[in-house]
C-alpha cells in the first residue's frame, strides 16, 4: 500500500481549543482532532484539571456522547486507535481519584452483561453480543449459520491472531479469568464505543510470580467510519483484523508485564501491538495511516506518548528485519523485571546489539524510504513516508552552525549539495552535546543514487568528530544523520562545521610546500603513508588515484609556479 495522507475539513471548536482541517466528505477527520488529543492538549494548558482529564478520556473511549463540547464534537469525527493507555493511565491513577470518578471508570469498564455468545471456532474466545439493544451487533447471517457473520469473522480473527501471536511466534498466553465472563475461555465485548477500534482492561491478577494480569477485550461494535486499508476483503475486515491482531497482543502484554504497563511505556506498548498487525495481517496496512505521526517529525523522542508511538511501529519493524521476529516479543519476557527500556536493550544485547547502537540503524533505515528505497532496508520501505531535512546547504563553508534541538531516542537530517565553487574535498566536523550518546554518519550519493557510509568515530565524552569526503563536488548530494542515542528522556543539539582541505597539502600542515612534493614521491614511488588526513589530497590530477602524473603536477605546482591542481581548492 503507498502511504495515504489522510484529508482534513475545518472543525471550529469551543473554548479556543484546537482548529485543525480535514476534507467534510470523510466520515472521520484529521488525529489532531481527536478528543483524548484534543482533553490532553486542554489538561496541559490548564483548562481541565488531572481527574477531569482522566475522566473526559475514559468517556472518549466508552461515553463520548457524556463528553461536552467540543470533545464530544471531536470523538464523533476522529478515531481513537486503541483505548488501552487510557484505561492503564486510567487505573495507574485510580487511587488519587475522587470517588465518583472511581465509580463511574468501573461501570464504564465492567464487563457488559449481553443477550448471546458465540464461542470461536479455536476453542479459545468467547464473543459476548447483543442482538437487541444500543450495543447490537448487524444480524446479518448470509451462511444461514444462526449467528451474525460479524461475530463469526471477529472470531476467525481473533483466532488466527492467538495461532500467531501464541503457537507461532511465542508470546504468552493470557491467565485464565476463572468463570469471569461465564467460562474459563478469553472474552471478548464487541460494543458500542464510538469511533475507538478496541481496547484491552486489566482484571485480575494471575498465578506467576511476576506482574501477570488477565484481561478482557472491548472492540468496536461495528467499524463503521475508520480510515481506509488495503485488505482485498474491504476496509471494515481490515480494520476488524487488525483491532483483533492488536488488542490481543495487549492481553499477550499483561499475561507478561503489568507492573510497567502505565502512561510512560505507553510508547512500547502501543508500537508493539502496531507492530504486529503486521506479523499477523500484513495485506491489510492499517498501521500506514500513522506514519504521518513519525515520518515527518523526526525530531519527537521515540518515547513520545502521543500517536506519534504508532506510527513507530517502524522501530520494531527495524528489530524485525535486522535481527528477528522474536526480539519484541523476548524484551517484553525481560520486562517481567526490568523496565521497557531496559526490557528493549537486553533483548538487543542478546542479538549482538543495543538500545542506543540499534537506534543509530534504525536512524540511516528510516532514511531511505519512500523514492528514496535502495532496496537494503525495509522490506517495505517503498510504501513509507521520507524523513524531512531540518536545513539544505548549497554554500559552503558552514561556520559551527547550531542543530535543531530534539529529542532523546530521536534523529535529524541536514542535507548537502555540491560546493559551486567547486572544491571538493570536504571536512564536516560534529560536536555533539557532551555527556550524550551519539550516532552519526555522512551518506554520500552519486547521480545512479548509489550511497557511500562515512560513520563518524565519536568521542564518548565530548561527542567530537570528523569525517572527510572526497570528490565532494561530483557527488548528487550528501546526508548528515545524527541521532541522539540517550535513553534518558530529554532533549540536546549538537553543532556541526563544513570546510575544505587544501589539494597539494599532503602531511595536512595546512600548506602546500616542498614537504608536500616529497611526501608525495614517497607515497607514489616507495609504498609510503598515503596522503593524510584523506588519500584525495594528493590526487592532484583527479583521476581517483595516486600516481606519477599527480608527482608532475604538484612538482610544477609547488617548484614552479604552475597551474592549481584540479579542481582549484585552496
Amino acid at each position: 500500500m503507498r502511504f495515504r495522507l489522510r484529508p482534513y475539513c475545518v472543525l471550529i471548536l469551543l473554548a479556543a481549543w484546537v482548529a485543525v482541517i480535514a476534507t467534510p466528505s470523510m466520515s472521520w477527520a484529521a488525529r489532531s482532532t481527536d478528543a483524548i488529543t484534543q482533553i490532553e492538549t486542554a489538561a496541559a494548558t490548564g483548562q481541565l484539571d488531572f481527574e477531569t482529564a482522566i475522566l473526559y478520556k475514559i468517556r472518549a473511549i466508552r461515553n463520548p456522547q457524556l463528553l461536552p463540547e467540543p470533545f464530544r464534537r471531536a470523538a464523533q469525527l476522529s478515531p481513537v486507535k486503541c483505548g488501552t493507555p487510557v484505561v492503564v493511565e486510567a487505573y495507574s491513577a485510580f487511587p488519587r481519584l475522587s470517588l465518583d470518578v472511581q465509580a463511574e471508570i468501573q461501570a464504564a469498564m465492567a464487563r457488559p452483561v449481553t443477550d448471546s455468545v458465540y464461542f470461536s471456532p479455536g476453542g479459545h474466545f468467547a464473543i459476548h453480543y447483543d442482538l437487541d439493544s444500543v450495543n447490537a451487533v448487524s444480524s446479518a447471517d448470509n451462511d444461514s449459520s444462526g449467528f451474525p457473520d460479524f461475530i463469526e469473522d471477529l472470531a476467525r480473527y481473533f483466532d488466527s491472531s492467538w495461532a500467531y501471536e501464541v503457537d507461532d511466534l511465542g508470546w504468552r498466553r493470557p491467565p485464565s479469568d476463572g468463570i469471569a465472563g461465564g467460562d474459563s475461555l478469553y472474552d471478548v465485548y464487541p460494543t458500542s464505543i464510538g469511533l475507538t477500534y478496541g481496547y484491552t482492561i486489566q482484571d485480575a491478577p494471575g498465578p506467576e510470580p511476576w506482574d501477570d494480569f488477565s484481561s478482557y477485550i472491548y472492540v468496536n461494535k461495528s467499524f463503521v467510519g475508520f480510515p481506509p486499508n488495503d485488505d482485498p476483503d474491504g476496509d471494515k475486515a481490515g480494520a476488524m483484523k487488525v483491532t483483533a491482531a492488536h488488542e490481543f497482543n495487549h492481553a499477550c502484554q499483561f499475561a507478561t508485564d503489568a507492573l510497567h504497563l502505565h502512561a510512560i511505556e505507553s510508547w512500547w506498548q502501543e508500537l508493539s501491538a502496531t507492530w504486529i498487525e503486521d506479523i499477523v495481517y500484513d495485506p491489510v496496512n492499517d498501521n500506514y495511516n500513522y506514519l504521518d505521526e513519525f515520518f515527518p517529525v523526526p525530531g519527537v523522542s521515540l518515547f513520545d506518548g502521543s500517536d506519534h508511538k504508532y506510527g513507530a511501529f517502524v522501530f520494531a519493524k527495524h528489530m524485525e528485519e535486522a535481527f528477528d521476529t522474536v526480539v519484541v516479543r523476548n524484551a517484553w519476557e525481560y520486562m517481567r523485571w526490568q523496565s521497557a527500556k531496559t526490557g528493549v536493550d537486553s533483548a538487543l544485547i542478546d542479538v549482538g546489539s543495543a538500545f542506543s547502537a540499534t537506534f543509530g540503524t534504525f536512524s540511516e533505515w528510516n532514511y531511505f524510504t519512500g523514492s528514496r528505497d535502495d532496496g537494503a532496508h525495509y522490506s517495505d520501505a517503498a510504501d513509507y513516508l521520507m524523513m524531512p531535512y531540518s536545513t539544505t546547504h548549497s554554500t559552503y563553508p558552514v561556520l559551527d552552525r547550531s542543530s535543531v534541538t530534539f529529542g532523546s531516542m530521536a534523529a535529524d537530517y541536514v542535507n548537502f549539495l555540491p560546493d559551486p565553487m567547486g572544491r571538493d574535498v570536504v571536512r564536516i566536523n560534529f560536536n555533539g552535546t557532551n555527556g550524550i550518546p551519539w550516532g552519526a554518519a555522512v551518506w554520500q550519493f552519486d547521480s545512479a543514487g548509489t550511497a557511500t557510509a562515512f560513520p563518524f568515530t565519536l568521542d564518548p565524552v565530548t561527542g567530537d568528530g570528523a569525517v572527510y569526503v572526497g570528490h565532494f563536488n561530483d557527488m548528487a548530494h550528501a546526508v548528515l544523520i545524527a541521532a541522539n542515542e540517550n535513553v534518558v528522556s530529554g532533549t540536546a543539539n549538537y553543532r556541526y562545521s563544513v570546510d575544505f582541505l587544501i589539494r597539494a597539502d599532503c602531511d595536512n600542515d595546512k600548506d602546500a610546500d616542498i614537504f608536500d612534493v616529497l611526501y608525495l614521491i614517497d607515497a607514489v614511488y616507495s609504498g609510503g603513508p598515503t596522503p593524510q588526513p584523506i588519500w584525495q589530497v594528493g590526487d592532484l590530477n583527479c583521476s581517483g588515484g595516486l600516481d606519477a602524473l599527480d608527482v608532475s603536477v604538484i612538482v610544477d605546482y609547488v617548484l614552479k609556479g604552475g597551474p592549481k591542481p584540479c579542481p582549484p581548492i585552496d
